[in-house]
């Protein structure tokens, strides 16, 4: 049995708070739990160029007090994705085809804020779609990043999903732990079990990327769970982004910081886990690179990546 954190307040903590507000929210077709979850707002929606923000705080910071990089993935592959969507008139389902982030190293302060803008398709066909984003704190530049989408169609039955995020002024109703569904019972448990968490943020417990070093590279896990879904059932590809940049950052010894990553997506993110390996390819002085490799449990690759680091000064 899972126990509720200790809250003298008779208030749940702000985490579980924001938990249940994200399972009311996700209730009405628009952003997936993630991005309820992180509260990013649409401020901007235009075909020349998107605006988007979110606060930053406990909910999605590492122990160190730096940037989770599986809410920092989240909030960059969706901004991305609706740079196209603002620019597409006609409904449409995107899949993510490729994703490149640079990522400069600066301090995140309390809000983060995307610029996205989408740059047009490729020349031999009109199904893949490119944007490009820049990702800042205050006036400082946190990551610079570009994506491909595939565009496809609707599947049978289902309507095009309007984009409609949390606003700040508006924190909106929650739901009471009486009231959640069985998908939305386990998402609350997870979320008790991460406030309880003593050796890992809540951010890296909630969404659940474990990793482990090992003497050739790293190995990760992540139970595909209801938080780490897309409205297709499929894990968020901000989410794998962010899985990968653990895993290879776990390759290394402590010192080093994820300066660049190229990820291709594969395959849909399904089945119980997604199971993840980082293999150093160089590790020098002051950089090194890494491959990744995620995969679903019956071996069918969902994601490669190549990424550099670098080390801090000494």
């Amino acid at each position: 049995m899972t126990r509720s954190p200790k809250n003298t307040t008779g208030s749940p903590p702000p985490q579980i708070a924001r938990v249940l507000n994200a399972l009311h929210r996700n209730r009405t077709p628009g952003f997936h739990f993630p991005g309820y979850f992180l509260r990013v707002s649409c401020d901007q929606l235009d075909p020349d160029e998107t605006l988007m923000s979110m606060d930053v705080g406990t909910h999605c910071l590492t122990r160190e007090g730096t940037l989770d990089a599986v809410s920092l993935g989240v909030f960059t592959d969706m901004a991305l994705a609706i740079a196209v969507r603002a620019a597409i008139p006609q409904p449409c389902r995107l899949a993510t085809v490729t994703i490149q982030l640079q990522l400069t190293g600066h301090a995140v302060g309390g809000r983060l804020a995307a610029r996205a803008r989408y740059r047009g398709g490729h020349a031999t066909t009109a199904h893949q779609a490119i944007s490009e984003v820049d990702i800042v704190s205050g006036d400082a530049l946190i990551a610079r990043g570009q994506a491909s989408f595939m565009v496809l169609p609707l599947p049978e039955g289902r309507t095009v999903l309007p984009v409609r995020g949390w606003q700040p002024d508006d924190a909106g109703p929650t739901l009471s732990p009486e009231a959640l569904s069985d998908g939305e019972r386990q998402v609350y448990r997870d979320a008790l079990r991460a406030c309880a968490e003593r050796t890992a943020a809540f951010a890296s417990a909630f969404w659940g990327v474990r990793t482990r070093p090992g003497r050739s590279g790293a190995t990760s896990r992540l139970p595909v769970t209801p938080q780490v879904a897309n409205r297709m059932g499929h894990v968020q590809g901000g989410i794998l982004l962010g899985q990968a940049m653990d895993t290879a950052l776990a390759a290394l010894p402590s010192g080093w910081a994820m300066s660049s990553i190229s990820a291709c997506y594969l395959s849909p993110g399904q089945g119980s886990a997604i199971l993840g390996r980082a293999r150093p390819l160089h590790t020098g002085r002051s950089t090194a690179a890494s491959s990744v490799r995620l995969r679903r449990r019956d071996g069918i690759p969902v994601l490669e990546a190549q990424t550099t680091l670098v080390a801090a000064q000494r």
